[in-house]
């Protein structure tokens, strides 16, 4: 998805949600089932995250199987975000850890205003509907980039307002079954412009030959 043109940026990590304890502006919350979903839950589980930590864990049980299968989504809120310039969801990376007894994980959805709690003006929403697919009994990591995500998003350069990332948990084995998923070190980095990266390795270049030029006259027997 095209985005306006941006600010030189530095890499680095908008917010690292773990979960253990949650961040002082991180909530979670239920966001909705759907399908033949008989019951559902979200919420932050001790010893259930990455080497026995805290993580989200979503569960959800149905009568029905993948096509008519039930579903839950999480929606994590963060009321703090700041450091980040860029309005380009190109320049953005949403990763996490994530493992299921079963089932997808799948249709992610990033909200924000540029108030705490959901209020001021609303800046638009951005989906990813493919997700990552079938989940694995271990953990695994994934990395979203932004740019993937269709839909409109004016407000990645707010500072000091709301972000709201949902994820979808979908039932896939025979019914009826209960299965769970757990979402661990979620995490929102700016990732740095193709032009930054080339400044910075030209700086680099500059440096070493500046570095070199010092030492020509030096008699190697000699420290300079």
């Amino acid at each position: 998805m095209a985005g306006p043109a941006s600010a030189i940026q530095l890499p680095g990590a908008i917010f690292i949600e773990t979960f253990d304890p949650l961040l002082s502006g991180g909530s979670v919350q239920l966001y909705y089932s759907s399908g033949n979903a008989t019951g559902e839950s979200v919420g932050v589980v001790p010893g259930v995250g990455v080497g026995g930590t805290a993580g989200l864990q979503l569960q959800v049980s149905s009568t029905g199987g993948f096509g008519g299968a039930g579903s839950v989504a999480a929606q994590y809120l963060n009321q703090a975000v700041s450091g980040n310039t860029s309005l380009n969801p190109s320049d953005y990376t949403l990763s996490f850890d994530a493992k299921g007894t079963s089932g997808l994980l799948l249709y992610f959805q990033i909200q924000t205003w540029d108030g705490q709690n959901t209020s001021g003006n609303y800046d638009g929403t951005i989906t990813e509907t493919a997700g990552t697919g079938l989940l694995s009994a271990s953990f695994q990591n994934y990395s979203l980039n932004l740019g993937a995500f269709t839909g409109s998003l004016s407000g990645l350069g707010v500072a000091g307002g709301t972000y709201a990332i949902s994820f979808e948990f979908v039932v896939t084995d025979p019914p009826p079954y209960s299965e769970s998923a757990v979402v661990d070190n979620l995490q929102l980095t700016i990732v740095p412009e193709p032009r930054t990266s080339a400044l910075l390795g030209l700086g680099a270049l500059v440096a070493a030959i500046f570095l070199r030029s010092l030492g020509a006259d030096c008699p190697p027997s000699k420290e300079c």
